[in-house]
């Protein structure tokens, strides 16, 4: 997924808290603070976290964002083993391949 279709956090998520305590609710999607007077900006707030730990500095979902692979697979053809001499030694052989 790219930057712009991750999700920003929002204080409807169940995962989401306000270490202040000062979140109130005020509907289904409305969210107040008390400890500002206003509406509750999730991304924007100093105090909200995540139960997971997975919000972003920049206020974006950690787990709206789909991860990139480290690298490709390595084909099993040149995938090779080496072992330190004292590894082979007590493995009893002098070569595994």
């Amino acid at each position: 997924m790219s930057k712009a279709a991750a999700r920003r956090c929002s204080p409807s998520c169940r995962l989401f808290r306000c270490s202040k305590r000062a979140l109130v609710p005020r509907g289904r999607k409305l969210f107040y603070c008390s400890w500002v007077g206003g509406i509750c900006q999730a991304y924007a707030c100093n105090f909200a976290s995540c139960v997971r730990e997975k919000m972003l500095p920049d206020g974006t979902c950690g787990l709206s964002i789909r991860a990139k692979p480290l690298r490709e697979e390595i084909p099993e053809e040149e995938f090779e083993v080496r072992f330190r001499s004292k590894t082979l030694r007590k493995l009893r052989e002098e070569e595994l391949f």
